[in-house]
């Protein structure tokens, strides 16, 4: 898939390598960011 995209859009995997490298591990599960514990468990739940 990465490959195909580089392919089409130059330069795009290294876009997203770059972004992977600038994650701040603060910002990982942080639940003031991110309502982790409103999601569901189940996919219909998630279809709704």
């Amino acid at each position: 898939m990465l490959q195909d995209w580089e392919h089409i859009y130059p330069g795009r995997t290294e876009s997203i390598f770059s972004a992977i490298c600038k994650v701040e591990a603060g910002y990982l599960a942080d639940t003031a960011l991110f309502d982790f514990a409103g999601l569901g468990t189940d996919v219909a739940e998630r279809n709704e």
